[in-house]
């Protein structure tokens, strides 16, 4: 089995705003990321 490809999403999601030493976090940042093989097998993660 070998990786074909592979895609990768990068999104936010508001949040109800709260502060941490570095400042105040109005999102959550995220990463989604497919990856496709030669067997027609899909990961998500």
């Amino acid at each position: 089995m070998k990786i074909t490809h592979v895609e990768i999403y990068r999104f936010s999601i508001p949040i109800t705003p709260f502060v941490i030493s570095t400042g105040t976090m109005y999102f959550a940042q995220n990463v989604l990321i497919k990856i496709f093989t030669d067997q027609n097998i899909v990961g998500i993660g």
